[in-house]
């Protein structure tokens, strides 16, 4: 849902105005620049991340979407209908994702030994699911086993004002060629600003800070 205090969407010649503003251009004309921008540009827009009950889009890559379209630590990929995420080096099955509150529902997968709660980090913003932290208090269930049935990680950077301003407009959400943490806003090829093929740099942020 739209938050009601984000401003009106700005008019595309206006918004992409400020990309430039915000950040370094860089011109690339060549025709299969063009092509292949506006190929992002479409699959960033419409590309979704399909795999059994689970669909994603921005900001996440991996599946239809291009790396371009997605979070280089947000990538995921599917195996006989198994979704599945790498976080820190450790492979996790994605059981749910809830884009509205940045939280990702994730279990162990069978046989994986290399997991070490302890070395998460006191600040990481983890939840076991609700019926595992039932277990867990009637001695029920030991730390493995709740981490086999669920728990929830809060990916650390909320992209939606960004998205909801850069689709509003006309755009399609995605990140920066170069430096894949950097979010960016694809303005629809041969717009009326004549700023297609560019690129706009807006901010650098890591979005597994708060990942255990």
């Amino acid at each position: 849902m739209i938050s009601p205090s984000f401003s009106s969407p700005l008019p595309l010649p206006l918004f992409c105005l400020l990309f430039i503003m915000l950040g370094i251009p860089v011109s690339l004309t060549t025709p299969d620049y063009e092509r292949e921008y506006e190929h992002l540009f479409q699959n960033c827009r419409n590309g979704t991340f399909k795999c059994g009950n689970i669909t994603a889009g921005f900001p996440f890559r991996g599946g239809d979407r291009e790396k371009e379209c997605g979070h280089r630590d947000l990538e995921l990929q599917c195996d006989s209908d198994i979704t599945t995420m790498e976080i820190h080096g450790v492979r996790y099955r994605v059981l749910e994702i809830r884009p509205d509150r940045q939280i990702l529902g994730i279990s162990t997968i069978a046989n994986n030994s290399n997991i070490h709660p302890e070395r998460c980090s006191d600040s990481a913003n983890t939840s076991i699911l609700q019926n595992s932290l039932e277990r867990l208090r009637n001695s029920t269930l030991d730390w493995k086993g709740a981490l086999k049935t669920g728990f929830e990680v809060q990916w650390g950077k909320n992209y939606s004002e960004e998205c909801w301003k850069c689709n509003s407009s006309g755009g399609a959400c995605g990140f920066n060629f170069y430096d894949d943490q950097a979010f960016y806003c694809y303005c629809p090829p041969g717009n009326s600003t004549g700023h297609a093929g560019k690129e706009w740099f807006i901010h650098r942020n890591e979005v597994t800070d708060n990942l255990g």
